[in-house]
């Protein structure tokens, strides 16, 4: 069974790596909304229900909602350390999982994007505006830098 090999930590480690990325993503813009974390939450959730590979379902029904935040938890104080557990997460998963790395890459820009595309950001009273910012594209590009896809 997908993620047999790892540790309960190395789970949980995994699944907040995941999260982070969209939270990240999330901040990157004007500290975040909840919109985007409901977006987040959702897209977590149809994963465990419809992930094609298992572990990206174990991953995602790994539990909780792990984001990190404090109050007043800004993106540069966020982003190194989301980073860093992506990038320790995907080592471990392709030390641990290498024939999984793929499926656990493309989730977690996956959630990355979800965040991003949440909403549409600027523009007033729902006109003009982008469906995902400069920021936002920005820390999706660090987040796929961190999995090792460019």
């Amino acid at each position: 069974m997908a993620g047999e090999d790892f540790t309960e930590d190395e789970m949980t480690r995994i699944h907040a790596a995941v999260i982070a990325a969209g939270v990240m993503v999330s901040l990157s813009e004007a500290g975040g909304d909840q919109e985007e974390m409901f977006a987040l939450q959702q897209a977590m959730r149809g994963a465990r229900l419809t992930a094609r590979n298992q572990f990206v379902r174990k991953v995602a029904s790994e539990g909780g909602f792990p984001t990190g935040l404090r109050t007043g938890t800004k993106f540069a104080q966020y982003e190194g350390p989301a980073l860093e557990e992506i990038r320790w997460a995907t080592a471990t998963v392709s030390r641990k999982a290498p024939d999984d790395l793929p499926a656990f890459q493309a989730f977690v820009v996956e959630m990355a994007e979800a965040a991003a595309n949440a909403h549409r950001e600027g523009g007033f009273g729902g006109f003009g505006g982008v469906q995902v910012s400069a920021r936002e594209q920005a820390a999706i590009d660090e987040v796929k830098k961190a999995l090792g896809l460019s």
